[in-house]
């Protein structure tokens, strides 16, 4: 009921991407990606380095820690480093505009890019890029299902919903949120 609740974890930016796996919760946190585990303890603020300000969304998929991130305000990119912080590539996948939320359905990862108004996709080895894998209206948010991918259309009110081959089912305005 959240009576009582207290934050245990704080952060220095105005960027919230957050992601659970195993023992830790790891969060954008400025220009890093920080990692905790669920008590607040054993924090580490500066995990990873993204090499770019603004760290934006992550998401913990494949074995991999994934994030986005802003750079000079108009390019962002998708980075990637083990779990354990090593082998960090700032510039995993360099996005053609304004990125936004990850989600991955464990062989896939997706993002939303709000400035090309398009949902993209990739394998998680980086392979098979495709930045413009959906159309959509601009968005921030996305996740995945097992049979399907559902995404935010902002101004909207709405949430769209279509199947993993980004085809077959799509429905533009799947949940009317009332929120526009």
């Amino acid at each position: 009921d959240g009576t009582g609740a207290a934050p245990i974890i704080t952060t220095d930016g105005d960027w919230g991407g957050v992601s659970a796996f195993g023992d830790y919760v790891y969060y954008a946190n400025g220009n890093t990606m920080a990692r905790s585990n669920f008590t607040g303890s054993d924090l580490n603020t500066e995990f990873v380095n993204t090499g770019f300000n603004n760290a934006w969304d992550v998401l913990v998929a494949g074995g991999y820690i994934y994030w986005t991130t802003q750079f000079n305000g108009s390019q962002d990119r998708i980075g990637r480093a083990n779990l354990d912080g090593s082998n960090v590539i700032a510039n995993f996948i360099s996005l053609p505009g304004s990125g936004g939320d990850l989600a991955s359905d464990g062989t896939y990862l997706y993002w939303v890019s709000w400035d090309t108004s398009s949902i993209g996709r990739s394998k998680l080895d980086g392979t098979e890029v495709n930045m413009t894998f959906i159309s959509i209206y601009g968005s921030y948010g996305i996740t995945v299902s097992d049979s399907y991918i559902y995404w935010t259309n902002t101004g909207f009110g709405t949430i769209g919903r279509v199947g993993l081959d980004g085809t077959t089912g799509r429905v533009d305005t799947f949940i009317n949120t009332g929120v526009g």
